[in-house]
């Protein structure tokens, strides 16, 4: 069976034996195949994270959301959805001169756990100037780093930014 047209700008693919499942990148799911027992016809909404076509052709499984969690992509310090020299600066701007003078996260500081997760992009578990070193050494030396490289992904107390979020 051929897939749907609506297959484009797609996030992943799970396939059975005898029906498929994508995930699109708006958090969608389009299903098709074999559907005796539903399970090529995926739920509504676009707040799904993951998908699962399962063995024996009979079931599928749609993960969706926490409705608490919000995504963020690493590093992306002024909220613009994509990791650049704008958000190292951002950082040091914070660290240093006090602008802005909040992090995006709740609470606004460095210490807070959304932030930390949003910003502390080397792994060593402190937001500082070491990452905003991080940021720029990632992005003009391609040097690996241990955040940078997961993605959009959940940051409790962070602003949604699921709709803007583009994964390196």
């Amino acid at each position: 069976m051929l897939p749907p047209a609506e297959l484009t700008d797609l996030k992943l693919m799970s396939a059975s034996s005898s029906h498929t499942l994508a995930l699109k990148a708006d958090g969608s799911i389009v299903g098709w195949g074999w559907n005796e027992y539903g399970q090529a016809a995926p739920p509504a909404g676009n707040d799904f994270v993951a998908i699962a076509a399962g063995s024996g052709s009979t079931f599928s499984l749609a993960l969706r959301r926490n409705a608490h969690d919000a995504v963020q992509l690493p590093g992306d310090c002024n909220q613009d959805g994509g990791l650049d020299l704008s958000d190292g600066i951002c950082l040091l701007g914070h660290l240093f001169l006090g602008d802005p003078a909040q992090l995006p996260c709740e609470g606004g500081s460095p210490a807070s756990p959304g932030n930390r997760r949003l910003l502390n992009v080397n792994g060593d578990a402190d937001v500082d100037l070491s990452d905003a070193i991080t940021i720029f050494t990632y992005l003009y030396l391609g040097t690996p780093a241990p955040a940078l490289d997961a993605g959009c992904g959940p940051a409790e107390g962070c602003p949604d930014n699921s709709a803007m979020c583009k994964s390196p």
